[in-house]
């Protein structure tokens, strides 16, 4: 029997805001990101941008699965204001806007 192989995962979502109107608050339908950010924190998962969260710690895909069952549980509204909900696989992240910075830097020894 194989291991199920564990990683680190991004989620990634996008709601549509009529829908949020219809199913989940007429007069406040931004709220809904506030309490998905909530539930995505105390469930190891850190905010990037907008949208974005990444795991804290390495999962198997089947974790993963069942976290996101538990968060369409946790709100029932959310499965008919998705526009999109993906995940994807982190193999590796870098600092690419220091990569950036470090790039400038050597530029500037050269040319002096």
């Amino acid at each position: 029997m194989s291991k199920e192989a564990r990683h680190m995962y991004a989620i990634n979502f996008d709601l549509k805001i009529k829908k949020l109107e219809m199913f989940y608050s007429k007069t406040h339908p931004k709220n809904a990101y506030k309490e998905i950010a909530r539930y995505m924190y105390t469930h190891g998962f850190t905010h990037r941008q907008w949208s974005g969260y990444i795991s804290d710690k390495t999962m198997t895909k089947t974790e993963l699965i069942d976290f996101t069952l538990a968060l369409h549980e946790a709100f029932p509204w959310l499965i008919n204001c998705e526009e999109n909900l993906d995940a994807t696989v982190i193999t590796s992240i870098f600092d690419i806007k220091q990569m950036i910075l470090d790039t400038e830097l050597e530029d500037e020894d050269i040319e002096l």
